[in-house]
């Protein structure tokens, strides 16, 4: 038996608990949405044409190490940088590690990311920069590289239905190689 740890909170998500909106209500609206023919996600509307609309969601420290964070992204506007990763130091400035920029096609988006030495991490999905347009975001995991991985291989062998889970361990029984 192996275990995997998806160190995401909230990786469903199973609400918009933990997702704080960086600007103010009148830039973005977020919402859950529980959909009976997907899972649920949470929907981020721009409200105006302004850049730089995201909600962040702190993870807290994470030692050193090679890391993932992905999520399975829908959005209708292109050239936006989806998924960030950033560091945070003691004194709350904030550094941008690494992030992936949506292409158009709805799936799975990754970006690895290496830590040299224990470090706060915050995490973010961005909203559209032009008003009207929306972004969903669902299967939120970090996790270490090489178990996201295994994670991979348990997809493409059919094990999982998605190169995803959630909770914060996950059992299976069988060979990864």
């Amino acid at each position: 038996m192996i275990a995997l740890r998806n160190l995401m909170p909230n990786p469903k998500p199973a609400s918009t608990s933990g997702f704080i909106p960086k600007r103010g209500e009148n830039d973005m609206q977020m919402e859950y949405v529980e959909n009976s023919t997907t899972d649920a996600y949470i929907l981020l509307t721009a409200i105006n044409d302004l850049s730089d609309k995201y909600c962040r969601y702190d993870v807290g420290v994470l030692p050193a190490g090679s890391y993932v964070y992905a999520a399975h992204v829908v959005c209708e506007e292109q050239r936006l940088d989806v998924l960030r990763v950033i560091a945070v130091d003691d004194n709350g400035r904030e550094r941008e590690l690494a992030n992936v920029r949506y292409d158009s096609g709805q799936g799975v988006y990754t970006v690895p990311f290496a830590l040299s030495e224990p470090t706060r991490i915050r995490l973010r999905i961005q909203a559209p920069n032009t008003a009207g347009r929306t972004a969903n975001y669902r299967r939120l995991i970090v996790c270490k590289a090489e178990d996201y991985q295994e994670v991979v291989q348990l997809y493409e062998r059919g094990v999982l239905q998605f190169p995803w889970f959630d909770g914060d361990t996950m059992p299976i029984r069988c060979a990864i190689r």
